[in-house]
């Protein structure tokens, strides 16, 4: 099991983990990245754009939608922070080894 984890400020993370998950999800699939496509609800085109780390204009939640389109099960916690300290986000991504 792989795991990595990004942390930052509230709403600030590296996009680049979720792009690894929807990179991975569609190769364990073995799905073409027009099939990929039809299940994200989105043009190969942009499939393509994701897949080489393009992903200006794909909020966070849309990248989010399209790994739970190909079967990736997302789960968000909040919890209030200890203290007076800042809130801080993390992104916990986990993968079945290729």
């Amino acid at each position: 099991m792989k795991a990595s984890v990004a942390e930052g400020n509230i709403g600030l993370f590296d996009k680049s983990d979720l792009v690894d998950l929807i990179r991975s999800q569609i190769k364990k699939l073995g799905l073409t990245q027009t099939k990929a496509a039809e299940r994200m609800g989105v043009t190969q085109s942009e499939v393509s754009k994701v897949l080489r780390g393009q992903t200006r204009g794909f909020s966070s939640e849309r990248l989010l939608a399209f790994a739970g389109a190909l079967g990736a099960d997302i789960e968000i916690s909040i919890k209030v922070a200890p203290g007076a300290r800042q809130g801080r986000m993390s992104l916990k991504v986990e993968m079945e080894a290729a």
